[in-house]
């Protein structure tokens, strides 16, 4: 076989394989409008409010910032307010900044910042203090039927839903501090949530 040839076969190759990994990269990224129309092909609209109040999250895990495995069992073991934020979304980095500045009124009330596998926090502007949780495979997206980020979610000890929001700022999270605090809400009074902060990262 003559050179050009050689060359020719070696530029096929370089080309197929680039091209591999861009359509790769690509179907990662749609991943989410994917679930969203599927969404919208069952249940016949686009639901970005999330696992309705009053149901049970189904279980999931995912990883700290060391790590390792984190599962719903345990993270839930007081109840927490999983808060689902994501890189280039202006909203969640606005919120992101201001968690470290509530966080004595947030009163160590477990918080799980969930975020996608692989996003750097300071890209977010989450705070040192910030203790992360990694997801895979949108796994507790998936559990939770979270599709838009920001979004909240309240939830008990027994993994049912209290209470859920897409906030735009962090008064709308310090709502559901209070919620998980007691505050104007008796079934989450019920479900006190414990004091400490744990975070969780998804995307």
């Amino acid at each position: 076989m003559s050179v050009p040839w050689i060359v020719a076969f070696a530029v096929l190759w370089l080309v197929m394989l680039t091209t591999t990994v861009v359509v790769l990269g690509t179907l990662r990224r749609i991943g989410p409008l994917v679930e969203l129309a599927h969404s919208i092909v069952e249940r016949g609209g686009v639901d970005l409010a999330g696992l309705p109040v009053g149901s049970v999250v189904p279980p999931f895990e995912g990883r700290d910032a060391t790590g390792s495995v984190v599962t719903s069992a345990e993270l839930l073991e007081d109840g927490a307010i999983l808060l689902f934020l994501s890189a280039g979304c202006r909203p969640c980095h606005d919120i992101a900044v201001d968690l470290e500045a509530i966080g004595d009124a947030i009163g160590g009330i477990t918080l799980a910042v969930v975020v996608a596998e692989g996003t750097d926090p300071s890209a977010l502007g989450l705070g040192p203090s910030i203790r992360l949780l990694f997801q895979r495979d949108r796994e507790i997206s998936r559990a939770l039927r979270n599709l838009a980020t920001p979004q909240a979610f309240l939830i008990d000890r027994n993994a049912v839903v209290l209470a859920a929001n897409i906030p735009h700022s962090i008064a709308q999270i310090q709502d559901l501090v209070d919620r998980a605090k007691g505050g104007d809400d008796s079934e989450a009074a019920a479900y006190a949530v414990k004091a400490r902060s744990v975070v969780s990262i998804n995307n």
